[in-house]
């Protein structure tokens, strides 16, 4: 069970890394309703720069290692705390982004009128949700 979990998380992490992998080398594809827009759909809330599209590549990539070397699908030795806390963290990650911010992201956003909120609810939420429940899962086998 623990390593179909972890291939899964492993994929999904790596799918995700490529998506943002593509946008931040100009891709376009799947880029529409992906970042949240103000009240008025002027613009975007947020316009992340190429700093930020390397360190969620990185940390997505980390997370693929983590969930296969936790998985045994992989044997790389990894420090002593990150093998303790890393899926615990991982999963803290999604639940605080399935929460949200308030106001443009989460269940508990304000905002709900835009294609991102929409996409949020449908798609972004559960997707995280499913990621903490199987992070909490695979930490817990």
């Amino acid at each position: 069970m623990k390593e179909v979990i972890g291939l899964l998380l492993t994929l999904v992490f790596i799918l995700i890394a490529l998506l943002h992998i593509n946008w931040g080398l100009g891709g376009k594809w799947g880029l529409n309703g992906t970042l949240p827009i103000d009240r008025d759909r002027i613009s975007n809330v947020r316009n992340p720069g190429p700093l930020a599209f390397v360190i969620v590549i990185l940390g997505l990539l980390c997370m693929a290692g983590l969930c296969g070397i936790k998985a045994g699908l992989v044997n790389i030795p990894i420090p002593d705390i990150i093998d303790r806390y890393g899926l615990t963290m991982i999963a803290t990650i999604f639940l605080l982004r399935v929460i949200g911010e308030f106001k443009y992201i989460g269940l508990f956003k304000k905002i709900k009128s835009t294609e991102f909120a929409r996409k949020d609810t449908k798609y972004y939420i559960p997707l995280c949700l499913m990621i903490a429940i199987f992070a909490i899962l695979l930490q817990l086998n």
